[in-house]
Parts: structure tokens; sequence; C-alpha cells
């Protein structure tokens, strides 16, 4: 909202500098439309001077409505979709936007250090018998963002070892996947460079 002074100060601007619009907001920094300044010149015309007050827009949506969107969301399965079908009156986006702005549980996306995700890698690589979604829900972290973990630590989003028919092979000491590793970056190289 801007105040009388400076809707003032905008229309004499405006005027000032031969009616240029783009030229007053640039200057000026306000206000963020062109139509605003529009309406202001014109009530400045009729009038010769603006209103004291603007009445501000009811919001189009009450907090009855925001927390019965979000208390959906939350109950049938976090799917934006289903809840924007059911409800019928807002949009996906509009959905996100209040996520982020009201719900808590929505934002509390932890921020991991490498050190913390070659950890988990690590865990996940050697227990093998857990399902990766468990370890995604023991760690608080989406499947796809441990994938994308053991994809830029290991070159390969495949965070289970290899089964071969050989049970040693199975039990392999950390240095041996590194140089099992290094070994076929060295065989993609040679590919890459033949």
């Amino acid at each position: 909202m801007y105040s009388y002074k400076e809707g003032m100060k905008a229309v004499r601007f405006y005027i000032n500098s031969n009616f240029r619009l783009r030229y007053t907001i640039r200057t000026l920094g306000y206000p963020s439309s062109r139509v605003t300044l529009s309406k202001w010149y014109k009530e400045y015309c009729e009038k010769h001077k603006l209103s004291k007050k603007y009445k501000r827009k009811k919001p189009k949506f009450s907090k009855k409505m925001i927390n019965k969107a979000i208390k959906h969301y939350y109950e049938n399965g976090r799917s934006k979709a289903f809840t924007v079908k059911q409800l019928g009156y807002l949009c996906k986006y509009t959905l996100h936007i209040w996520l982020q702005k009201y719900s808590k549980e929505f934002n509390s996306s932890k921020k991991f250090e490498a050190k913390q995700k070659a950890a988990i890698v690590k865990d996940i690589v050697c227990n093998s018998k857990k399902a990766v979604t468990k370890f995604a829900k023991e760690y608080n972290v989406s499947r796809t963002s441990l994938y994308n973990w053991s994809k830029s630590l290991l070159g390969t989003a495949n965070m289970r070892k290899k089964k071969t028919s050989d049970k040693n092979t199975t039990n392999l000491s950390e240095a041996e996947l590194k140089n099992q590793e290094l070994m076929r970056q060295i065989e993609q190289l040679k590919k890459e460079n033949y």
C-alpha cells in the first residue's frame, strides 16, 4: 500500500516527465504496475487530489477455507491434485503456497552436509537387506534424494551391491569397492576417447 504523499509524488513526477509511465516507475521504484499509476493520474485529473485511504479488497479465501484445505491435504495422502479436486475452490499452486506459508511440517526440510550424506549412502550400501524406502523414512528424506546422493558419491544410482555367484565378492571391503569403481571409470573414459 502506498501513502498519500507517495501517490502524489508519483503523479507529479509522471506529469513532469511528459507522461512517461515506465520512466516514472523505473525512477521512483513504485508503483508496481502502470495500471496503478494510470488510475492515480485519472483520479488526480478528476478531483485534483488523490483519495486519502484506499479500501483493501477482502481476501479471496478465508482462514477457515485455508485450514480446511491444509487439513484435507495431510489427511488424504498428501496429494495436491486430490485435495484440489475434492475441495474445488483452489488450484495446486495456491495450495502449495499455503502449505509453504502455514504448514510447519511442509517446510521442515532438513539440510544435510556432505559427510552426513556419505554416511547415509554408506549405511544403505552396507545394509542391503533393508529397502531404500525404509531408509528414506528413517532419515526423513525422499527416495529420489537418496538416489541422487548415491549417484554423486558412487557414480551410480544403484546403491545395492551387485549379486554374483561367488559369495566372497559380496563381502568386499571399501577399498575394493573403490577400486572397482575406479576401474569402471577408466573403462568408461577409454570408450569415450576411442
